[in-house]
């Protein structure tokens, strides 16, 4: 029942931030309604609302906000046993941080690309996915 709410209440103030044409906090309360899609186990949805979200993204031209969802598009797919799909997203998000020289960020979707290949059985490039995460620390 606390879903249920939660998810008519995101949906209700997304709407209404999407008429004032706030897109930066539309943007924020998608990332809620990916939490409550997963809640509620609707991974179709949540992929719906993530590509929604980056559309909405892209055509702010902000390339933080770009990254943040692409990053989040990342753990959708990975939340579907989306491995390939997954690192093909964390690939752009990575180049976008790197463009944005946002240290932090790109190591955390360096661990995800990490995970994409954990998942298809290839710990070597899972390692080498770790060794970058690990220079990039060193050099920061």
């Amino acid at each position: 029942r606390d879903v249920e709410q939660a998810a008519r209440a995101v949906a209700t103030a997304r709407h209404l931030f999407r008429e004032l044409g706030d897109s930066e906090k539309e943007i924020l309360l998608a990332s809620v309604q990916h939490s409550v899609y997963f809640l509620r186990g609707e991974g179709d949805q949540a992929l719906s609302s993530a590509l929604e979200n980056l559309r909405v993204a892209e055509g702010r031209g902000c390339k933080r906000e770009v990254a943040s969802v692409l990053h989040e598009l990342v753990h959708v797919h990975l939340s579907r046993g989306e491995a390939r799909e997954a690192r093909r997203v964390a690939n752009e998000a990575r180049a976008v941080y790197q463009d944005l020289r946002h240290w932090s960020c790109e190591v955390a979707v360096l661990s995800s690309i990490a995970c994409t290949h954990f998942m298809e059985r290839r710990p070597d490039e899972a390692l080498k996915s770790a060794s970058d995460m690990l220079a990039i620390y060193r050099r920061e």
